[in-house]
């Protein structure tokens, strides 16, 4: 999502980000690291880190609202928890 999302951002690192997508190759390592910076500076990034935490505090609300167990609760909070919070 956050490649999408710095694609469509409209920006420098976007429209250098799309240029690289455009190239009728593979991308170098050089140009992967490169890449991944363009995401870093668009913002796409922790914008898409805050939308998942956004996302994952309202699923939890009607998790809540259920009226799991508590251990089905703690569950399903570690695994969303997990899921948003990855670091690879």
């Amino acid at each position: 999502m956050p490649v999408v999302v710095a694609l469509t951002s409209g920006g420098g690192p976007g429209r250098e980000l799309a240029h690289l997508y455009a190239l009728d190759r593979p991308l170098s390592e050089a140009e992967v690291h490169r890449a991944a910076a363009l995401v870093e500076a668009s913002g796409a990034r922790s914008w898409t880190q805050r939308e998942a935490d956004r996302l994952v505090a309202q699923a939890l609300d009607h998790q809540h609202a259920a009226d799991p167990t508590p251990v089905v609760l703690a569950q399903i909070t570690v695994l969303a928890q997990r899921a948003v919070r990855r670091d690879h």
